[in-house]
């Protein structure tokens, strides 16, 4: 077929230079080889530069083939020039950006055919992992506009989504539960696919309906764990106008740098307008006299302190029952909630910094 031609054709050029850049290669790494191993370097650039310039020959004479698809899927970002060096944060930050909305420009997301490839994954993964905007309404727009493509082919549709389902479900994907739930409203819950199968999608749904469950504005569930004292706290029943959620572990250094920071805030400001921190240590057993000794260093005794050993955890996974990190998605440190009067989710998954 003329498809098998063209690769042909661009194999035998690609093994060519693949001998030559070898040799050179090989040159260059000896070290009794007598001649400048500049010009051996320039030799390389030139043989990089004639292959690029192939691949932009086929890409132009040839623009309806799979093989251009596939160059163009290859083919790196061309930042403009007053981004190609960045001098400071700023540029650093443009050029970011830039990358941000360009990467995916020359993958066609109607192709199923690509899926097959050895680099169209990790070229999807490279974006969504390095230079995706992780603003959930961002995040959205974007899978918005690939599902678009993607959706006049199965094979495609049926890859991509089951890569950002699962990918959100395991948080490989460090972005927000909403991102989940638009997903499964808009392209799992109403519609059939030959590839989704009921057990699929009750497991879909039931992610779905635990996420929303602790989505912004419901009520936060339960925790009843026990203080420094062995008393067991409620955060339910701790009466304050605000009330901040903060979930840490002894052993996280981050978070030990961090709480002293965010107390001070407390007794300055919050404190006074009626804000009240409940914080909640996970940690082993085996951890908890550290807590204990960190809480009173720090001097932050006026906080609802609580203890979540990992044996907790482990017993609720034993009786069938959520725990609390399970309770709250939570799956780094420390990570803090914003939480009303009635104890409502105002903000989830807050930095310290936010």
């Amino acid at each position: 077929s003329s498809e098998n031609n063209l690769y042909n054709y661009y194999k035998g050029y690609i093994s060519e230079q693949s001998l030559l850049i070898e040799s050179l290669r090989l040159k260059l790494s000896d070290p009794n080889y007598s001649k400048d191993s500049t010009e051996l370097i320039k030799e390389l650039k030139n043989i990089d530069k004639k292959i690029q310039d192939k691949r932009n020959e086929i890409i132009a004479n040839n623009n309806k083939s799979f093989l251009s698809k596939l160059l163009l899927t290859l083919k790196d970002v061309e930042l403009p020039k007053d981004l190609q060096k960045p001098s400071n944060k700023t540029d650093s930050l443009k050029t970011l950006k830039y990358l941000s909305n360009h990467f995916l420009d020359n993958v066609d997301f109607s192709d199923g055919g690509l899926i097959y490839t050895p680099f169209f994954e990790s070229k999807v993964d490279t974006y969504f992992l390095e230079y995706m905007d992780l603003n959930a309404d961002s995040v959205i727009v974007t899978l918005k506009k690939m599902l678009n493509k993607a959706v006049i082919d199965k094979n495609m549709t049926e890859w991509l989504l089951t890569k950002l389902l699962n990918g959100s479900i395991s948080h490989f994907y460090k972005w927000d539960e909403s991102v989940y739930i638009f997903l499964f409203q808009n392209y799992i819950s109403d519609n059939k696919y030959d590839w989704l199968n009921d057990r699929s999608r009750e497991f879909y749904t039931d992610k779905a309906l635990f996420y929303m469950s602790i989505s912004k504005g419901k009520k936060a569930p339960e925790i009843l764990l026990p203080s420094i004292t062995d008393n067991e706290i409620s955060l339910l029943k701790s009466e304050a106008k605000y009330t901040i959620l903060s979930f840490w572990d002894i052993t996280c250094h981050h978070c030990l740098e961090t709480l002293p920071k965010l107390d001070s805030i407390y007794q300055a400001n919050w404190k006074h307008n009626g804000v009240k921190i409940f914080s909640v240590c996970v940690s082993d057993k085996e951890f908890k006299g550290e807590w204990v000794n960190y809480i009173n260093k720090s001097q932050l005794q006026t906080w609802n302190n609580v203890f979540n050993s990992i044996g907790l955890n482990d017993n609720s996974a034993s009786l069938s029952r959520n725990s609390v990190l399970q309770n709250y998605n939570v799956w780094y440190y420390p990570t803090f909630f914003l939480l009303d009067e009635n104890k409502h989710l105002m903000a989830k998954k807050l930095s310290y910094i936010q």
